[in-house]
C-alpha cells in the first residue's frame, strides 16, 4: 500500500479562555473533527453532569471522576496510525485522557452506565521535568497507564476509514495555563478500485444490532430475544455478512423488550422503540462472566414478609433460566435479602432471606438446572439497597435476590 505521510503540526495555545457552563464538557456537547484534533478549549469544570465518576484510583481506564474536562469526537475519512502529543503550557499542569470507540449517542449512555471499556488511556502522574507531555506515541506498547509513576505516553492507535473515536481530556487539578496539541499521525489514502459495484439498497428498513465485547470485537452468533404484544420471539435472528444481527420481529412504533446474550457473557436487556422510517443501528456491549460478578434481577420480587415469589416475576425468572442453561459450567450463589428496618440483623430477617434464596434455588433445579452449580444464602437486612426506604418502590427493591458468580470454567 502506498504510504502517504503527513507531518501535520498544529498548536492550539489556550490562554485564559473563559469557558461557558457545560461547553464541550459533556458527551452530548462534544466537538467534532475529521482525521485530527482541531481547536480545543481549556477544560474548566465538568459541564452539566458528571458522566465519569466512582472509579478506583487504581483503575487504568477512567479518571476517578470528572474534574475539568473537554470532550471531542474524531471521525476518520481514511486509514491511519493515530498519534498525538498534548503539551501543557506550564509543566506543573496535569492533563489525563481516555479514548473510547464512538458509535453515536448510545456511547454517551454506555459511558454513564459504565458499560464500555476505553481502547486507550493515560492517567499517569505529571512529570514537570519532562514538561508533563502526554499522548499516543511510537515506541510505547502499553494501551493504558494508571495514575502514579507510569509511562507518560500510550501506544499509537490503528484506525480504519469510517471509524470514530471519543477523546476525553481531564485536568484533575485545574489548568493554570493552556495546552497545545501536536498531531503526529500517519495517514494511508484509500485505494480506489477501477470498478465500483452498485450499492445494494435494502427493500425494507431494518434494525441492525452490533453486539461486541469490551475490546469492540463482534461477538459471533449471539442470542436475541424480542418481546412485544405479550409474545416472546426467541432466536428469531439473521446474521449479515459483517456478523451483525437483525430480526424481522422489530416492529415500528411498538415498545419492545430486547434481550441479547451469548455463552460466557452477562446478558443485557433494554426497552427499544423504532419509527420504521429509516434503518437503525443499535450498539450493545456484553460483559464477560468473571468470578465475583453480581447479577441483580430487578423484577424477581417477593410478597411482604413471605418467601412467595410475586406473580410479576415470571418473565424475569424465565430469562434467568435461559441465562443459566446457556452457561452450564458456571457456578453461582443465590443471595436472599429482606427489607428489615433497624440496624440489627434479626434472626427472623436471616431466616426469611434464606427462605427467599431457597425458593429461587428450588425453582431453578425444578426447571432442569444442575443443583451442584448453585448454592444459596440468606443475608437478612445486612445489604439493603435503600437503608432508609422512603416509598413502597424502594421497600420492594429491598426484598430481592442477587446472583454472585463464584466460578467460571
Amino acid at each position: 500500500m502506498f504510504k502517504l505521510k503527513f507531518a501535520i503540526v498544529f498548536l492550539i495555545l489556550v490562554l485564559g479562555i473563559k469557558q461557558t457552563y457545560g461547553q464541550h464538557s459533556d458527551c452530548n456537547t462534544a466537538l467534532f473533527f475529521e482525521d485530527s484534533i482541531g481547536e480545543l478549549i481549556a477544560p474548566k469544570g465538568y459541564g452539566k453532569k458528571q458522566e465519569i465518576k466512582g472509579y478506583s484510583i487504581k483503575n487504568e481506564y477512567f479518571f476517578t471522576r470528572e474534574h475539568n474536562t473537554v470532550w471531542c469526537v474524531i471521525a476518520f475519512t481514511q486509514d491511519a496510525n493515530f498519534r498525538f502529543e498534548l503539551k501543557p503550557q506550564l509543566p506543573n499542569d496535569d492533563f489525563d485522557f481516555t479514548i473510547i470507540k464512538y458509535y453515536g449517542e448510545s456511547t454517551c449512555d454506555s459511558i454513564q452506565n459504565k458499560l464500555c471499556t476505553p481502547i486507550r488511556s493515560n492517567l499517569s502522574k505529571r512529570a514537570p521535568e519532562q514538561g508533563s507531555i502526554t499522548g499516543l506515541k511510537k515506541g510505547y506498547d502499553n494501551n493504558y497507564a494508571a495514575a502514579g509513576p507510569n509511562p507518560s505516553f500510550s501506544a499509537p492507535l490503528d484506525v480504519k476509514k469510517g471509524d470514530s473515536i471519543l477523546i476525553i481530556i481531564d485536568s484533575p487539578y485545574g489548568s493554570k495555563g493552556g495546552f497545545s496539541v501536536k498531531n503526529n499521525s500517519d495517514y494511508y489514502p484509500e485505494i480506489i478500485p477501477e470498478e465500483i459495484a452498485e450499492p445494494v439498497i435494502p427493500e425494507t428498513k431494518r434494525v441492525t444490532m452490533v453486539i461486541q465485547d469490551e475490546q469492540g470485537n463482534v461477538i459471533p452468533d449471539p442470542s436475541i430475544y424480542i418481546k412485544s404484544l405479550g409474545k416472546i420471539h426467541r432466536d428469531n435472528k439473521q446474521i449479515d455478512e459483517n456478523g451483525n444481527v437483525y430480526s424481522e420481529f422489530f416492529k415500528p412504533n411498538v415498545e419492545q423488550l430486547v434481550i441479547a446474550s451469548q455463552q460466557g457473557y452477562l446478558y443485557q436487556k433494554f426497552n427499544f422503540s423504532w419509527d420504521g422510517e429509516n434503518d437503525s443501528t443499535v450498539y450493545l456491549q456484553l460483559t464477560p462472566l468473571l468470578p465475583g460478578t453480581k447479577l441483580q434481577l430487578e423484577n424477581i420480587l417477593f410478597l411482604a414478609n413471605s418467601s412467595q415469589i410475586a406473580t410479576k416475576s415470571k418473565d424475569e425468572l424465565e430469562d434467568l433460566l435461559v441465562f443459566l442453561k446457556n452457561n452450564p459450567t458456571m457456578e453461582l450463589e443465590i443471595g436472599g435479602h429482606v427489607h428489615g428496618p433497624g440496624k440489627r440483623n434479626k434472626k427472623k430477617y436471616k431466616k426469611l432471606s434464606e427462605e427467599r434464596a431457597s425458593a429461587i434455588y428450588m425453582y431453578a433445579i425444578s426447571n432442569g438446572i444442575d443443583a451442584s452449580k448453585l448454592t444459596y444464602k440468606g443475608y437478612g437486612n445486612s445489604e439493603m439497597i435503600y437503608k432508609q426506604a422512603k416509598n413502597e418502590s424502594q421497600i420492594s427493591a429491598n426484598r430481592r435476590v442477587e446472583f454472585t458468580i463464584t466460578k467460571v470454567k
